[in-house]
C-alpha cells in the first residue's frame, strides 16, 4: 500500500515567497494563476465600492488581496479569496497566519484559465465551511453569480443593480460599478 502525505496549512506557511501561488484543497496544493491586470483592477473596484459601505456603516471588516482562510484542518483547506467580508459582531478573528474563522462573504474574480469545475468546486467548499454568500464575478461576461447556503444562485448582469443580499442586506451595488 502506497501512502501519500498531505500537505498542511503549516507546510503551506513554509511556502512564504511563493503565496499566493498556491492554495490548499483537502491537502493538496493548487498553483494559482498570477492575477492579470483586469483582475486586479476588478478586485481593488470591489473592495472599494462594497468595502466603503461595509467600513462606513460599521457591519464589519473587508480582507483584500487574498488573505488565507483556513476552512478545515485534517485534511487541510486554505483558501485566498480576492475579497473577503467578516460581519461586525464576529470580530475581532484570533491574530494568526490565517483567517480563523469563515469569512460572511468571500469574493473571486473568474480568470480566463479557472475552469467550470475549478469554480463550483470552491464555491462548494467556501459554502460547505461556513461562508454564507460567494460571489463569482464573471469580467467577460460582465455577470456576478451569488451562490448562498439557503438559496439557487442569482446572476445579475451589467444592467443590474445588486441589494439586499446576505450577509450584509444594507448593501447595495450597481454591477456595471465593478466593471467601468
Amino acid at each position: 500500500m502506497v501512502t501519500t502525505k498531505r500537505t498542511t496549512a503549516e507546510d503551506l506557511l513554509r511556502l512564504e515567497d511563493d503565496w499566493p501561488r498556491f492554495e490548499l484543497i483537502e491537502g493538496e496544493l493548487v498553483e494559482v494563476t498570477p492575477p492579470s491586470p483586469e483582475h486586479a483592477s476588478i478586485v481593488a473596484t470591489v473592495t472599494i465600492v462594497i468595502g466603503s459601505q461595509i467600513l462606513r456603516n460599521s457591519l464589519g471588516q473587508v480582507y483584500a488581496g487574498d488573505a488565507a482562510v483556513l476552512l478545515h484542518e485534517d485534511p487541510d483547506i486554505v483558501l485566498g479569496p480576492d475579497v473577503a467580508m467578516v460581519a461586525a459582531d464576529r470580530l475581532p478573528l484570533k491574530q494568526s497566519s490565517f483567517m480563523t474563522i469563515p469569512p460572511d462573504w468571500a469574493i473571486e474574480v473568474a480568470s480566463p484559465g479557472n475552469t467550470h469545475r475549478e469554480i463550483e468546486r470552491k464555491i462548494r467548499l467556501y459554502l460547505a465551511h461556513g461562508v454564507k454568500s460567494v460571489w463569482i464575478i464573471y469580467p467577460r461576461e460582465r455577470q456576478v453569480v451569488i451562490h448562498t447556503q439557503l438559496n439557487d444562485p442569482q446572476r445579475f448582469t451589467a444592467t443590474e443593480t445588486i441589494a439586499g443580499i446576505e450577509p450584509f442586506p444594507g448593501i447595495s451595488v450597481q454591477v456595471s460599478e465593478i466593471f467601468d
